[in-house]
């Protein structure tokens, strides 16, 4: 009970009111009183701070220092969940000792994320985003600075215009794919047959007697 007691003290703190109306348990009998407690959830500290009239509110506001709409929004998670958890029914479910549920509040007090509720990823980014937001918004502007370069860059290169040079080592470089090859045209072969019969007729008129 100490954990609930605690509890209680944190939501009296919070909003001027007990989790229960007192007027509502004054008049009940004890086993009533204990109904209510085992058997009924209070309303959250945030959402109790909304049934209350505009000039209490602004009354309880003033004693925090605060004016309703800011305090409502201070309360709005984070203190709803500390204050819930250690006013669950199920005693397991509570922290398990004072200094759990000092830590919790501290966390809350430095902006990281609470035991009281599962972590999700959105919570959880919040939390750091309000820790650390200059140094992400730093990185962020450094990472697109950095995106920005190499996509100029790489259109340089693609708009570039094309030099004869560029070409030449294009073509070196795909195997000489489109040079001039060296060919046989306008050269004069003659058969080897040919070139032979023309030594032998040559031959055959310094024999002949005749002439």
């Amino acid at each position: 009970m100490l954990i609930y007691s605690l509890g209680v003290l944190l939501y009296e703190l919070l909003t001027g009111k007990t989790p229960f109306e007192a007027k509502r348990l004054l008049e009940a009998g004890l086993d009533e009183v204990r109904r209510i407690i085992r058997e009924e959830e209070p309303v959250r500290p945030s959402a109790r701070l909304h049934t209350l009239d505009a000039a209490e509110q602004t009354t309880v506001a003033k004693l925090r220092q605060s004016d309703p709409p800011k305090l409502v929004h201070l309360i709005q998670g984070d203190l709803d969940w500390i204050v819930m958890k250690a006013l669950e029914k199920d005693r397991t479910r509570r922290y398990e000792t004072p200094r759990d549920l000092a830590a919790d509040i501290d966390r809350h007090l430095k902006s990281q994320p609470i035991a009281a509720r599962r972590p999700s990823v959105i919570y959880t980014t919040r939390k750091l985003l309000r820790r650390r937001g200059k140094q992400l918004a730093l990185a962020a502007l450094l990472a697109v600075a950095a995106t920005w370069t190499v996509a100029v860059t790489w259109q340089h290169q693609q708009t570039r215009p094309r030099t004869p040079c560029g070409d030449q080592l294009d073509q070196d470089a795909t195997g000489g794919v489109g040079m001039d090859q060296p060919s046989d045209r306008g050269r004069s072969v003659e058969p080897d047959g040919a070139g032979k019969s023309t030594s032998m007729h040559r031959a055959a008129g310094r024999a002949d007697p005749i002439g």
